[in-house]
């Protein structure tokens, strides 16, 4: 089966969960950019890979002018955001909110841990970070939500590559 993982990438994370399950499945991954009407009406099967940015998914766009194409295709989503893996209700959240226009059932949502880097961050984001910092005086919160992490771990893809095996 021929197939593509289609991601959309701010700093990296997401696009190195997506190369590796290209690797693993023998499928290209490409970016969202760079997606073609005749690439998506060339490939058997469609997995979305996308960042999360203040709860929106990069990704919704394309997938949105896609839909006719991707919805029939798609066999899992991707779900990458600054939190742990194991916070899979707040990735499926964020999956309904953003694509629950493609039809996914929650089996085909995979939520995956990513960076989150304040010495990386640019323009809109460093700048929403620094002004979040200012304004929000001794939360119980903020320390959580202000550090560096990096929860990134590309053995997490190995669940996604059974339940497309299978």
């Amino acid at each position: 089966m021929s197939g593509l993982v289609i991601y959309c990438s701010r700093y990296g994370s997401t696009q190195e969960y997506a190369e590796a399950l290209a690797k693993s499945m023998k499928w290209e991954a490409i970016s969202y950019k760079n997606v073609s009407a005749k690439a998506l009406k060339d490939t058997e099967a469609v997995v979305l890979a996308s960042n999360v940015r203040i709860g929106k998914m990069g990704i919704t766009k394309l997938a949105k002018r896609y839909r006719n194409m991707i919805s029939s295709k798609c066999k899992a989503l991707i779900v990458v955001g600054g939190t742990e893996r194991d916070k899979q209700d707040y990735y499926l959240d964020i999956a309904k909110k953003n694509l629950s226009f493609l039809g996914l059932k929650d089996e085909q949502i995979f939520g995956l841990g990513g960076r989150q880097k304040m010495a990386g961050m640019k323009g809109m984001d460093s700048f929403l970070f620094k002004i979040m910092d200012k304004m929000i005086k001794d939360s119980p919160g903020k320390t959580e939500m202000m550090q560096e992490v990096d929860y990134v771990d590309i053995q997490h893809i190995e669940p996604i590559v059974a339940y497309l095996k299978k």
